[in-house]
C-alpha cells in the first residue's frame, strides 16, 4: 500500500496528541499550540492511500543551529516497514546540518545510534501524589509577573542548546500554568512552571542556581496541586542534586528517556537544570 509524507496542518496535530495519550506520554492539555507555533514547517505526517494519517514526527527548528525531534510515532499495524524511515528522512531533511536533540525510550537507543544520535544522559520521570511535603527550606519564592520575563530569558542561557525566547514567551503565557520564581538582590535565581496534563500536572522546567532554591520552588509548585492528583517532574539523571531532590520529596520514578544528540553534543550547565521543560521539544 502506498504512503506519502506530507506537511501537517495545525488541525492534524490532534493525531499527535491522541497518539501521545495512547502511548502513555501524558501530554500537557495546552502544549500543542506552543509546540506548533515554534516551527509550523517542522511537522510531518505519513498518509496512506485513503488519506488516513498513519504516523507523525516533529522536527522543530529553534534557530539556524539547533532543532529537536519528537512525536515520532507510527500506528502499530504500520510499524516495522518503511514508514518510520520516511518520516525520519523528512525530519532530517528539514533540520539539515543543525545539532538535533531528541528524547527516546531506552529500548530504542541502539536504533537511534544507527541514525547518528549519541547518548548524552538519561531523563527520569518522577511522580508525586501522596500530598506530603518536606519542611520549608527557607528560600523566598513569589509568583511570576510579566516584568520578570527578561530575567527568565537571560537565566535560560546555558540551560538549552540555543536561545529559545519565542518559545519561552508562549510557554510562560500558557493557560492554567502556575509559575513560581525566586529573586535575590533583584536578580532571578530560579523559576519553575506547573502545567495541566491529561493526567494531573507536570512541572517543567525547574531551573535554579542551587539545590536549596530548587527545593523551595518545587515545594511551592507541589503545594498548589489538588490532593491525590499526580504531579510529574522529569529530572536529568546527570544532575545528582536533582535526583536527590526528587527523591527527598518522596517522588517515585515511573518512566524515563534517553536524551540524545546528532551532529554535535551541546555543552549545558546541567547543575542548574532540575527539571526538563518537555520530552517533546527539549
Amino acid at each position: 500500500m502506498k504512503t506519502t509524507i506530507e506537511l501537517m496542518s495545525r488541525g492534524d496535530l490532534e493525531f499527535c496528541a491522541e497518539q501521545a495519550r495512547r502511548e502513555g506520554w501524558n501530554p500537557g492539555l495546552h502544549d500543542m499550540d506552543v509546540f506548533y507555533e515554534t516551527d509550523p514547517s517542522g511537522w510531518f505526517k505519513a498518509v496512506d492511500d485513503q488519506g488516513r494519517i498513519i504516523g507523525s514526527i516533529s522536527a522543530v527548528a529553534y534557530d539556524a543551529q539547533f532543532g529537536f525531534v519528537g512525536f515520532f510515532v507510527v500506528r502499530p499495524e504500520w510499524r516495522g516497514g518503511r514508514v518510520g524511515l520516511e518520516l525520519g528522512g523528512a525530519a532530517f531533511e528539514h533540520l539539515g546540518g543543525r545539532v538535533i536533540g531528541q528524547d527516546g525510550v531506552f529500548a530504542k537507543v541502539a536504533n537511534y545510534e544507527t541514525w547518528g544520535f549519541e547518548l548524552a544522559y538519561r531523563n527520569l520521570r518522577y511522580e508525586w501524589r501522596d500530598g506530603s511535603l518536606p519542611s520549608d527550606p527557607g528560600v523566598a519564592t513569589q509568583p511570576y509577573s510579566p516584568d520578570m520575563r527578561s530575567g527568565i530569558l537571560a537565566f535560560d542561557e546555558g540551560l538549552f542548546p540555543c536561545r529559545r525566547d519565542s518559545f519561552l514567551k508562549r510557554w510562560l503565557a500558557m493557560p492554567e500554568a502556575v509559575i513560581r520564581t525566586s529573586v535575590r538582590d533583584g536578580k532571578l535565581t530560579g523559576w519553575g512552571l506547573r502545567r495541566r496534563c491529561v493526567s494531573g500536572w507536570k512541572i517543567g522546567p525547574l531551573l535554579a542556581g542551587d539545590a536549596v532554591t530548587a527545593a523551595a520552588l518545587l515545594r511551592d509548585l507541589l503545594a498548589g496541586a489538588e490532593p491525590q492528583v499526580p504531579v510529574y517532574l522529569d529530572v536529568p539523571e546527570v544532575n545528582e542534586d536533582a535526583v536527590r531532590l526528587a527523591e527527598s520529596f518522596g517522588m517515585k520514578q515511573c518512566f524515563g528517556t534517553a536524551r540524545m544528540y546528532k551532529n554535535g553534543m551541546p555543552d549545558l550547565d546541567v547543575s542548574r537544570l532540575f527539571g526538563v521543560t518537555s520530552f517533546e521539544l527539549g
